[in-house]
């Protein structure tokens, strides 16, 4: 496996969000412009998304190895308004020749679910953090306080 990961973030690397992400494709690629702006706070560890002017689109994203064909995302976020329902997804996309992929929609401060991958010859997968623009919130601010990708016993 690349870089380091234990047992409760499993496939994923600073699931954690503990550490700045480190260069290379197996860690954290975090994406701004004038609309969105993305950041790993350390000490807090957090992962720090803010749109400005309806902003939305990919705002960060990590490529994982998953071998296996069953796994377990947990997500949990913190300082969550019931209006943040539906203003993010996380997309697990094959990276390699399919061009299948998983939507989850996060619905409240704490997501868990289990699913089988889309491709299940693919291996390696971009998890992607999406925000969907909210037509009644012009800015918006949300915060991951960690995410896991396990591989369900006997995958």
């Amino acid at each position: 496996m690349h870089g380091t990961n234990d047992a409760r973030q499993g496939a994923l690397r600073n699931g954690q969000f503990e550490a700045m992400p480190r260069p290379g494709a197996f860690d954290w690629d975090l994406r701004f412009d004038s609309k969105l702006t993305t950041r790993i706070l350390p000490a807090a560890g957090e992962l720090h998304i803010e749109t400005f002017s309806d902003g939305g689109g990919l705002a960060a994203r990590q490529l994982v190895a998953l071998p296996g064909a069953r796994y377990r995302l947990t997500m949990k976020t913190s300082a969550w308004d019931a209006r943040d329902a539906l203003g993010m997804q996380l997309r697990l996309t094959c990276a390699e020749t399919s061009p299948a992929s998983l939507r989850i929609v996060v619905a409240d401060s704490m997501t868990k679910t289990e699913f089988s991958k889309p491709d299940p010859s693919c291996t390696y997968h971009w998890l992607d953090v999406v925000i969907v623009p909210q037509a009644d919130r012009r800015d918006n601010s949300m915060t991951i306080d960690s995410i896991a990708l396990v591989a369900l016993p006997g995958e």
